[in-house]
């Protein structure tokens, strides 16, 4: 990954490669107008974890870090697994780090398409709603970054295979040239996005 960002004070990142066999890799130019949209778990729950570890960072001890969102926020469990199995089946696919919509675009921009999100379908987290309330978690999960579930897309024939590994459809990958603005490469239920905050920002 990127990894770019500033901070004023030292910080230490680790990066871990692999390999993966020549033509195996998902990637993030291969969506096609058709596909479905899908993710490999509820998101917005380390975005939900973040204001209270913000305003009480004293609190956050090994023993208060059992909760559901907490959880999220400090062990992130990459979907190494669930990656492996959806070589052959995925069209394209990323992780989510800063933002399911801001990564989104991501994909769609690579692959010249326009990904369509059904907003209803977005998976939350009952812990952050209970908490948040609806509106909120739900805005946690559209722009709130840390998730690492995956984004991905797929062939419509793969709907049963992907419901039995316990994913979720989220929307429509459709042609660039259907939007009515040019710079739309994510939308909500077919029509833009008026917060242009669609995730973290870096600089």
């Amino acid at each position: 990954g990127g990894d770019t960002t500033a901070s004023p004070t030292h910080v230490i990142t680790l990066q871990v490669q692999g390999i993966v066999p020549s033509g195996a890799a998902l990637t993030r130019h291969l969506a096609k107008a058709g596909d479905s949209i899908w993710l490999s778990g509820k998101i917005g729950q380390a975005a939900a974890a973040l204001p209270n570890i913000l305003a009480h960072p004293e609190n956050i001890r090994v023993e208060v870090t059992d909760s559901e969102l907490t959880r999220a926020y400090f062990y992130p469990q990459a979907q190494i697994a669930l990656g492996q199995k959806l070589i052959g089946i995925a069209s394209s696919a990323m992780d989510i780090s800063d933002g399911l919509l801001q990564d989104a675009t991501h994909i769609a921009k690579a692959s010249e398409v326009c990904l369509d999100f059904a907003l209803a379908d977005i998976p939350l987290s009952q812990c952050a709603i209970d908490l948040h309330g609806h509106q909120q978690a739900l805005q946690y999960a559209l722009s709130g970054g840390d998730d690492y579930q995956l984004l991905f897309t797929a062939p419509a024939s793969a709907q049963a295979s992907l419901q039995q590994l316990g994913c979720y459809q989220v929307g429509q990958v459709v042609a660039k040239q259907t939007r009515p603005a040019v710079d739309d490469w994510v939308v909500i239920n077919g029509h833009s996005i008026e917060n242009k905050n669609m995730g973290y920002q870096h600089f």
